[in-house]
C-alpha cells in the first residue's frame, strides 16, 4: 500500500513514521509547504518527501490519484479544501484537522463514487472511538462509555496550562464553537463549555480538572 500524508507538522510527521514502520505499507510521499517541516520526516528508507502548496491543485490531485490511501494532517483552515480535492481524486482519505466547514457536504458526493472520506479523526473524536471500539470488540457488550480528553500536562505553564501538540488555532476553536451532544437519545447542538459534567482528578501529578462539553462537531 502507498500512502500520502498532507502536512509534516508535529502530528504529521509521526504519522508518517508510524505507516513507515508498518509491514502494510510499502511507500509514504510526505507532502508539505514548508521544507523545514519536511525535515522532520527525512532519513527513512520508505518515506519520499515533496514541497507542495494545498493551492497547487493540479499537482496535487497527481501525487492523489498516485497513491492507494490519503492522510490529512493539515490545521482545520485547510481541512476541508484537501477533503474536497480528495473527493476529486477519487481516493480514500483520513483526516485529523477540525474543519470550520460540515464535512458532511461531501458525503453524497463520495458515497456516490464509493470514496470513503474520515473527517475529523483526531485524538477525540478519532482515537477515542478506536479505543472503545477494541474494548467492545474485546471485552463483549459495552452498555456505558465515558471517555475524558484533555491536554494536562505533568507540569502546567501559564498562561494556558496546556500542552500544545497540535494547531493551537483548532484548539481554540473546539472550546469556542457549539458542541454537538446526544442526550436522552436526541441530538441536539449546547454551547462549547457548557453542561459542566464533573470534577476529575487524573492522579497525582493535576489538580482536580472541571469536565466540560467541548468538542463541537458540525451537523
Amino acid at each position: 500500500m502507498k500512502v500520502l500524508v498532507v502536512g509534516s507538522g508535529k502530528v504529521g510527521s509521526e504519522i508518517a513514521r508510524d505507516l513507515a514502520r508498518s509491514s502494510e505499507v510499502d511507500s509514504v510521499i510526505v507532502a508539505d509547504a514548508q521544507a523545514k517541516n519536511l525535515k522532520n520526516v527525512r532519513g527513512h528508507a520508505k518515506i519520499m518527501t515533496r514541497r507542495l502548496d494545498i493551492s497547487q491543485r493540479k499537482p496535487l490531485l497527481a501525487a492523489m490519484r498516485s497513491v492507494d490511501l490519503i492522510c490529512g494532517a493539515l490545521p482545520g483552515r485547510l481541512g476541508f479544501q484537501l477533503m474536497t480535492i480528495a473527493v476529486e481524486a477519487r481516493r480514500d482519505l483520513v483526516d485529523i484537522s477540525y474543519t470550520p466547514e460540515n464535512p458532511f457536504k461531501l458525503h453524497a458526493e463520495a458515497r456516490d463514487q464509493e470514496n470513503i472520506i474520515v473527517p475529523q479523526c483526531g485524538v477525540a473524536p478519532g482515537f477515542t472511538n478506536m479505543c472503545v471500539g477494541d474494548a467492545s470488540r474485546r471485552l463483549g457488550t459495552i452498555t456505558k462509555v465515558r471517555v475524558f480528553v484533555g491536554g494536562l500536562p505533568q507540569k502546567p505553564t501559564p498562561p494556558l496550562n496546556y500542552r500544545i501538540v497540535f494547531s493551537l488555532e483548532d484548539v481554540i476553536n473546539e472550546y469556542s464553537r457549539p458542541a454537538r451532544i446526544i442526550e436522552d437519545g436526541k441530538e441536539k447542538m449546547v454551547d462549547a463549555l457548557s453542561g459542566r459534567i464533573s470534577s476529575q482528578k487524573f492522579s497525582e501529578c493535576t489538580r482536580n480538572v472541571r469536565v466540560y462539553y467541548a468538542v463541537p462537531r458540525p451537523c
